[in-house]
């Protein structure tokens, strides 16, 4: 999807306003990082200890509404720069849920996780879109390639995530 975002969105949009690739795929970025969110956020409620979690991890997600408010208003940064600083806080929020379930559930390692999860998801994605990367610089014809990338994308992705993802 992020490779081929101009004809899809030029086929449903008919006409794209500038910036439209770049903000979709910067939100498609975020959502991809704040998927890893919801099971953290589960099991640290199910401790029922959520107050500071709230607080910090709540705050640093605010963070991002003032953050971006004072860089448009007062240092004029482009528009795209609220996803980026969206996308740093999803991160540095991701990393607060980390250390808080590690905190509030003893079986829960930061080292483990950090292992079998986030290195797992980073390898899966890199290892799913070289071919596609490949694939989308070397074809020149826009529906040839939106096609081949996209089942190749989805071959390379139940292939990478068979392979890599899964465990016993």
């Amino acid at each position: 999807l992020t490779l081929e975002l101009p004809p899809i969105l030029d086929v449903w949009l008919k006409s794209v306003p500038n910036g439209t690739v770049l903000f979709t795929r910067l939100i498609l970025i975020n959502a991809l990082i704040d998927t890893l969110a919801n099971p953290l956020a589960t099991a640290m409620q199910a401790t029922g200890n959520v107050k500071w979690y709230q607080i910090s991890v709540g705050g640093c997600l605010f963070f991002i509404v003032i953050l971006s408010y004072f860089c448009l208003k007062y240092l004029h940064i482009p528009p795209y720069s609220v996803f980026i600083i969206s996308i740093v806080f999803s991160i540095i929020a991701q990393f607060l849920r980390i250390l808080f379930v590690s905190h509030a559930i003893k079986e829960f390692s930061f080292v483990s996780y950090t292992r079998q999860v986030l290195s797992k998801c980073i390898v899966i994605s890199t290892l799913s879109a070289i071919i596609p990367i490949i694939i989308h610089f070397s074809i020149s014809s826009i529906w040839i390639r939106f096609f081949t990338v996209t089942i190749v994308s989805f071959v390379c992705t139940i292939a990478s995530v068979y392979w890599i993802g899964l465990s016993q």
